[in-house]
């Protein structure tokens, strides 16, 4: 496959994301995997540590700490563009990491927060935190990628690879 030669644009009135290397993100993925973990293990000691729900305890730390972000995509002959929901959050509190079938979107905005908690007390419910892997159906090229933030949607364009074939869904056996 050969490299698509058009590059795409920024868009316009949009403020710019920053893109970064894909290792660079596995630390935050850590670090919002633990405060989860930590909201997690609250909700469990707060029910007297019953025990069995732990997925249910997991799912609703999930739910408010990370903002679940819709994403949408919209195909061009030479271009993937990728729009993402991240209502609340600044183009500074956001970056993204774009792969040949994947882009992984990471975001921490700032909030008034309990004493060592991550969930908010300033009466805005909204979660602080977007950890978020993005399968692609394309293969994309990389090096042509621009993100900018306009109105609260993540827009993402993305050269697509010549030659690059769109994954088909297959249906699953029952």
């Amino acid at each position: 496959m050969t490299r698509n030669s058009a590059v795409p644009q920024r868009v316009k009135g949009g403020q710019s994301v920053k893109i970064t290397p894909a290792g660079n993100l596995a630390a935050r993925q850590r670090e919002v995997n633990e405060i989860v973990s930590r909201r997690a293990y609250e909700i469990y000691e707060a029910r007297d540590r019953e025990q069995g729900r732990e997925l249910e305890d997991w799912v609703r730390a999930e739910s408010e700490i990370l903002l679940q972000a819709p994403a949408g995509f919209l195909h061009s002959r030479d271009f993937l563009m990728v729009d993402v929901d991240v209502s609340g959050f600044a183009a500074r509190d956001l970056e993204l990491s774009v792969e040949p079938r994947r882009i992984t979107l990471s975001g921490r905005r700032q909030a008034i927060c309990e004493a060592g908690s991550e969930v908010s007390t300033s009466g805005n419910s909204r979660p602080l935190h977007i950890f978020r892997v993005i399968d692609l159906p394309v293969e994309v090229d990389p090096l042509y990628a621009v993100a900018s933030l306009k109105q609260g949607v993540l827009e993402v364009s993305i050269a697509k690879l010549r030659g690059a074939q769109e994954e088909c869904a297959t249906p699953m056996a029952a």
